[in-house]
């Protein structure tokens, strides 16, 4: 999200504790009032999760706000913690909340008592996002300038086409929820003054990560008796693989920068939940963001070892595990695992409403006679065709758009470090700025390959396309800050006097 160059201003203080206290007052009052509204069939056992999330949610706000006031910390530096407390919290909801629903009931407009309580957790952090909002409005200006426009044109094609969905009630929810990530997103982008800032951002998204890929473990693990179904990891394959390629990457770029076990820790964790969950794409693109890269750091042996030890890995999971048995018998390859006729019937059923598309989310009713898809799938494992019937020409127009802004500004980045290296070597800002930058670049390649066969964008807003969408708000922000040191650094050496000896440049 490129920002403007104007002149930041002084950031107006927290000038009372009292301030504080009443926003949480107010929000907790909100979460609390929010409780008694809903239906009084929701209120069962699954109930005290939901209260003991939005207690946990308001814990972390006290917290937040109360370091805050202790430290006397600036109103952006307020802000943008709090703004990453919404993120995390946002993140791992979704392994908090099982929205496993029966289809028929969500198109007739009824929810589980998990999606009920997930869509309080939602509003709750709007709410709390416009009252933060109020610090440091600004950032709503910025929403269509430069490339974010492009997210936000996307948001509001996806609004719009609500009116005409299959699913009116379920698609405005997981819409509000697209509303809140990128007003979120772009307020995180406003608080970003220099790298510490990006790279806590990713943190924030690594510790989320770590919690959405080790849950999921433990709960198929906790019943050694229905661990594996049908030769796999009882913990949707296809969505925790690509999860822990994700970890892992972040991982990498992470211990990169700093240097520190516990994400070397992680990043091992990620690369063997990867494999355990055995999601084959999603095995292929963390692979292939982690060469990436280390190659992109002219590290070839090491790129060559971790395959190695992968491979290792890998071999010592498929001997003590039912995977192995999985592989000899997988004979899916020649259809992608039936995605070809799953394509070939959403691509026919495109053309039917080609400009506009089905409406946000129609592919989650597929189960309907007239969708014209094939019954049983409740997304087209391709982030593009998914799009295209969603959205149509327009939605995938705006998509392709957010695809090329993310590599436009990538490769931007890249060419202003390689000057940037030549003219201050042992610069840190400089070593930051190529790190997040082609970290940003292997988490893309990662996130791109497996949307071409699973649903990491286009689909709902769940964790892979969250990622998606913070990558590029990440990606933007380094343009920008690594824009910001070489205007710096063109502007210093021109003031360095010519007579002056080479030495004192």
């Amino acid at each position: 999200m490129e920002q403007s160059n104007t002149i930041d201003r002084p950031a107006r203080p927290l000038t009372a504790t009292g301030t504080a206290l009443v926003w949480l007052a107010f929000i907790s009052g909100l979460a609390a009032l929010a409780l008694l509204m809903l239906p009084g069939f929701v209120f069962s056992e699954d109930t005290i999760g939901i209260v003991v999330t939005g207690a946990a949610f308001v814990v972390l706000l006290c917290v937040g706000l109360g370091s805050a006031i202790v430290q006397h910390a600036r109103t952006r530096v307020t802000v943008y913690r709090l703004a990453l407390l919404i993120w995390w919290f946002l993140l791992v909801c979704e392994v908090i909340f099982d929205r496993l629903n029966d289809e028929y009931h969500v198109y007739q407009g009824t929810f589980a008592t998990q999606a009920y309580g997930e869509a309080v957790m939602w509003v709750l952090s709007f709410i709390t996002l416009l009252l933060i909002s109020l610090q440091q409005p600004s950032y709503f200006g910025q929403l269509f300038s430069k490339s974010f426009r492009w997210v936000s044109l996307f948001t509001l094609a996806c609004l719009a086409s609500i009116a005409y969905a299959p699913g009116k009630m379920y698609s405005a929810a997981w819409g509000f929820k697209l509303l809140l990530v990128v007003l979120l997103l772009q307020l995180c982008a406003d608080a970003m003054r220099d790298f510490d800032d990006v790279v806590i951002f990713l943190k924030t998204t690594l510790w989320a990560f770590l919690v959405l890929t080790i849950v999921p473990v433990l709960v198929a693990l906790s019943n050694p008796a229905t661990a594996f179904v049908e030769q796999r990891l009882n913990a949707t394959p296809d969505l925790l693989s690509p999860l822990a390629g994700s970890l892992l990457l972040m991982a990498m770029t992470l211990y990169a920068l700093e240097k520190r076990r516990i994400f070397a820790l992680a990043g091992g964790t990620g690369a063997v939940i990867m494999i355990l969950a055995f999601g084959k794409t999603g095995i292929i693109s963390g692979v292939l963001g982690a060469v990436i890269f280390l190659v992109l750091q002219k590290k070839v042996m090491r790129s060559v070892g971790l395959l190695v030890g992968l491979a290792v890995l890998g071999i010592l999971i498929l001997s003590v595990t039912p995977l192995g048995d999985y592989l000899r018998s997988y004979q899916g390859g020649s259809t992608f695992t039936g995605r070809t006729a799953l394509w070939e019937a959403a691509l026919a059923a495109t053309r039917q409403k080609l400009i506009f598309g089905h409406g946000y989310l129609a592919t989650y009713f597929s189960w309907r006679n007239s969708s014209g898809l094939l019954p049983g799938y409740i997304h087209l494992h391709n982030g593009f065709v998914e799009i295209a019937y969603n959205n149509g020409l327009v939605g995938l127009g705006l998509m392709l758009a957010i695809h090329v802004a993310m590599v436009k500004n990538i490769f931007s980045s890249l060419r202003m470090i390689t000057i940037l290296r030549s003219r201050e070597p042992g610069n840190q800002r400089v070593a930051q700025a190529y790190f997040l930058t082609i970290g940003s670049l292997a988490l893309y390649i990662n996130v791109f390959v497996e949307g071409m066969f699973g649903s990491s964008f286009g689909g709902r807003l769940m964790s892979p396309f969250m990622l998606f969408l913070g990558l590029f708000m990440m990606v933007a922000s380094v343009q920008r800050l690594t824009a910001d040191l070489l205007r710096h650094s063109v502007s210093t050496r021109d003031q360095i006097p010519a007579a002056w000896p080479a030495s004192a440049h």
